[in-house]
């Protein structure tokens, strides 16, 4: 694969993008890892992937054939950033679905099973089995 830019200013700004971006993410992600809260977690998590789609995007769009100058490598760098960031944003999304219904799979399943293994316990009386 052969690279046809004429702008060496493209080359360096493709590199000051995407290492920024990457050391950005890295470091966030040691944030988002030591975070004492969910809010923080949250918080610093949306961070990191959004460095991280920034960095995926400063690389993608220097290997674009049409970033021949930095006009057009920026221009390029918005619009991979926004491809990535929407992406991100549907499986962040697609996860926390999924999550959740597991989670209230997973506490139908346990309220069914303890009321089916409190019902066959044969140290309750009647009574207490009336009132599970």
């Amino acid at each position: 694969m052969s690279l046809d830019v004429n702008d060496s200013y493209v080359n360096q700004a493709a590199f000051v993008l995407s290492v920024s971006s990457s050391v950005a993410a890295v470091a966030s992600g040691f944030a988002t890892a030591s975070a004492k809260t969910a809010g923080k977690t949250a918080a610093m998590g949306a961070l990191t992937l959004g460095c991280a789609t920034g960095a995926a995007s400063a690389v993608t769009a220097w290997l674009d054939p049409s970033s021949k100058d930095v006009k057009s490598y920026l221009k390029n760098v918005k619009s991979h950033f926004g491809y990535g960031l929407s992406g991100m944003a549907t499986f962040v999304a697609q996860e926390v679905s999924a999550a959740i219904v597991k989670g209230f799979s997973q506490a139908l399943q346990d309220g069914i099973y303890d009321k089916v293994r409190g019902y066959f316990d044969p140290k309750k009386t009647e009574e207490e089995k009336a009132r599970s």
